[in-house]
């Protein structure tokens, strides 16, 4: 008698449900990379292994970018960590730092918009269309990447019910 697990069957069908939505909304012959945001944390890492396994099954690039805030000082093993998952997933990636002065108010809105900011640029800059991004409720207002995937164009979240961005996404 085989046991079911559930951990496993939870996995493997969040996979293949994020695996659809990217086969429905990017297109598999486009030669331009797909960018990723990648915190760190369990949803970025869970997405990254996703779109890694979809990216190498259509032959598209994956690039993943980490904004270091430089607001803890932990912030740079966060970004070595990230660093390592990405290049283990199969995907390239690049560091991204959110340098100069913090303003003593409103901290979070302003890290927020320098993330959307350099992680938009970045995209852009390495030719990319799209830039998925994952989170779960708890962490759509921490300094992580959060919102929906985009036409690489810095956006408040989608599943926050926050504005929604015009043209192509990807909510996983």
């Amino acid at each position: 008698m085989q046991l079911s697990d559930p951990v496993r069957e939870g996995r493997d069908a969040l996979a293949a449900r994020v695996a659809g939505r990217l086969d429905r909304r990017l297109s598999k012959a486009d030669p331009a990379p797909v960018a990723l945001a990648l915190s760190g944390g369990g949803d970025s890492l869970a997405l990254l292994l996703t779109a890694a396994a979809w990216a190498r099954a259509h032959g598209r690039p994956l690039l993943a970018l980490t904004v270091d805030h430089r607001l803890q000082a932990e912030s740079a093993g966060w970004s070595r960590f990230a660093s390592e998952a990405a290049r283990a997933a199969g995907a390239d990636w690049r560091g991204l730092a959110w340098d100069g002065p913090k303003p003593a108010r409103g901290l979070t809105a302003a890290a927020r918009a320098a993330r959307h900011r350099l992680i938009a640029d970045a995209a852009r800059e390495a030719g990319a269309r799209v830039v998925l991004t994952g989170h779960t409720p708890t962490t759509s207002t921490s300094p992580r990447p959060t919102g929906c995937a985009t036409g690489a164009r810095p956006w408040g979240g989608c599943a926050t019910g926050r504005r929604r961005p015009p043209g192509p996404r990807v909510a996983a």
